[in-house]
């Protein structure tokens, strides 16, 4: 990323301070929901870029507000996929393992804000959260 002169750099300070402030505190200036996909090489092993890929089409073909990042490690090998929904105004939480296979479901129950996944929840604390 270049940054040509100072409104670009504060424009880029910005979208990194409500990221930052998203992922840590469930604080943003938007109301987009953002899903992090751990990439490490245990959820490689496990099909972890599928269940991107897989997010990344609902997305789009659903247009939902989301985006999804793919991260490095999350810490939880044996949940992998793991995956880490932040949702304004709500604590990050870390769901595993979800599969390329549970990703429809998946999507419909955090767009809706449904309790279906309450199963896969590993986590919810800002202290875990991935910054």
């Amino acid at each position: 990323m270049t940054i040509k002169n100072f409104k670009a750099l504060k424009d880029t300070q910005k979208t990194m301070t409500n990221q930052v402030s998203l992922r840590n505190e469930g604080q943003s200036d938007n109301d987009q929901i953002e899903i992090l996909v751990g990439l490490a090489t245990c959820g490689f092993a496990v099909g972890a870029d599928e269940t991107l890929f897989s997010i990344e089409q609902r997305i789009k073909e659903e247009n939902f507000n989301a985006k999804v990042v793919g991260v490095g490690c999350i810490g939880y090998c044996h949940k992998e996929p793991t995956i880490q929904v932040n949702i304004p105004g709500k604590k990050p939480t870390l769901y595993g393992p979800v599969t390329a296979e549970m990703v429809t479901p998946f999507m419909q129950a955090i767009m809706n804000n449904e309790d279906t996944f309450d199963d896969h929840i590993i986590e919810t604390s800002f202290d875990k959260a991935v910054l």
